[in-house]
């Protein structure tokens, strides 16, 4: 895994504030690569993540707490998916489940439920 460290000094460069005081927080902060730079660097975080978790489910599948059927790849993208979608849900959406009396909680908890049942062994 890579250090913290490493990311404070890859996104973060402190430089002199107007007044020559280097203490306390930057007053600018500048960026020491390119966009493209800083895009290959998420495109990479974002594939250990996406491993990490194909990798949690096919130990779940071993284990035998997750149907041996469930293909890892599928699920991490729909895991992926619901995760990185569900707090930018459209407003008719939001206003859809509230008319059925059913709160953003409540909605999380039946999400996992749904999950749980197609893929718990």
């Amino acid at each position: 895994m890579r250090s913290i460290k490493k990311y404070e000094d890859l996104y973060i460069k402190r430089v002199q504030r107007t007044d020559g005081d280097f203490t306390g927080t930057p007053s600018l902060v500048i960026p020491k690569f390119t966009v493209s730079e800083y895009l290959n660097e998420i495109t990479i975080l974002r594939h250990e993540i996406l491993d990490i978790l194909s990798k949690s489910i096919e130990q779940g599948k071993k284990e035998g707490s997750i149907k041996p059927d469930v293909n890892s790849v599928e699920l991490t993208v729909l895991m992926t998916l619901i995760t990185s979608n569900i707090d930018n849900m459209p407003n008719d959406l939001k206003n859809l489940l509230k008319s059925q009396g059913i709160n953003h909680n409540n909605f999380l908890t039946d999400i996992n439920h749904f999950i749980d049942s197609m893929i718990r062994n």
